[in-house]
Formats: structure tokens, C-alpha cells, sequence
């Protein structure tokens, strides 16, 4: 979690791939997509990947999403979005 106050530093010296596996949970994770943007998380900080395990093709503001159509559970998800990690 990136906060309010240490985001120049972080800007200037790494870059954060922040990564939310849900599985068909549109609420959920668009709450910590807000939550993340609220506390100051910018594009100019990294990038916010959603990986969804379920079958429905969902979309979010502000992040990359991956819908692989199928429960991978919560590691092999995030072993997804590590994929996207610079």
C-alpha cells in the first residue's frame, strides 16, 4: 500500500505492480482500485492489474485486466499478474 506522503520517494527511485486476483467480484475489486488511486497510486508510481479467475469478461478504469476464464486460485493468479510486472 502506497501512502499519502511517500509517493515522491517512491515515484522517484521504484516502480509498484500492485496485483488483485478476484474471481467474478466486480465490487470488490473496483472498491480497491479506488482505495489504491485515493491513497495517491498513480500511473507515474506502476500499475494496477486485476486478474479474474472467472468466466465473465470484466473491465476496470485505470488498470490492466486479465480474464483468463477459469479458477486459477489466488496464487497461480498472481503468478498471472507478475507476468505483467516490468
Amino acid at each position: 500500500m502506497v501512502m499519502k506522503g511517500n509517493t515522491e520517494k517512491l515515484a522517484k527511485n521504484n516502480r509498484v505492480t500492485a496485483i488483485i486476483p478476484t474471481y467474478n467480484n466486480p465490487e470488490q475489486s473496483m472498491a480497491c482500485i479506488v482505495s489504491l488511486i485515493e491513497s495517491g497510486f498513480t500511473f507515474h508510481h506502476g500499475k494496477i492489474v486485476v486478474v479474474n479467475n472467472g468466466d465473465g469478461q470484466l473491465q476496470y478504469p485505470d488498470s490492466i485486466t486479465l480474464n483468463v476464464n477459469k479458477n486459477l486460485g489466488w496464487e497461480r493468479a498472481l503468478m498471472v499478474g507478475l507476468s505483467e510486472c516490468d
